[in-house]
């Protein structure tokens, strides 16, 4: 049984998926007897990583527990001040795509303007730029 998970994007089912009222308790996978013996390692992966490797019991969630545990960090002032006193002292990381690298080194497009003056003002407020392996090879690739 497949998954989807997002548009046009499937992946197996692993228990504890959600799923239409009328599937809950169905087969989600073939009974070994009715597969052919080449697929039985297949059948046997499933089982043993793939459908075991939820992380989660369903209904769990890792950030719910939280709730309450920074009360004291606000106690003398408001949240959103705390984090904007806070942010004061942050260089900002400010993530680059392949584009933004190809505008500013082509110079020439409307698109270069306003990505220097981005880069500018990120130089003004001292952000770091980060990018990804992607972004470099992306980069490297010439049309032939």
């Amino acid at each position: 049984m497949l998954v989807e998970t997002g548009p046009n994007r499937r992946r197996l089912y692993r228990p504890g998926d959600p799923a239409h009222a009328a599937r809950r308790g169905a087969k989600t996978t073939p009974a070994r007897p009715a597969i052919p013996p080449r697929y039985h390692p297949l059948l046997d992966w499933y089982t043993r990583e793939y459908a075991a490797q939820r992380g989660l019991e369903p209904g769990a969630d890792p950030l719910l527990p939280l709730r309450g545990s920074g009360r004291e960090l606000w106690a003398d002032e408001h949240a959103d001040q705390y984090f904007r006193r806070l942010r004061e002292t942050w260089v900002s990381r400010v993530f680059w795509d392949t584009n933004l690298f190809i505008y500013l080194l082509e110079g020439s497009s409307p698109q270069s303007a306003r990505v220097i003056e981005i880069r500018e003002r990120m130089l003004e407020r001292d952000d770091a730029t980060w990018d990804g392996v992607h972004v470099v090879t992306d980069g490297l690739h010439f049309p032939g």
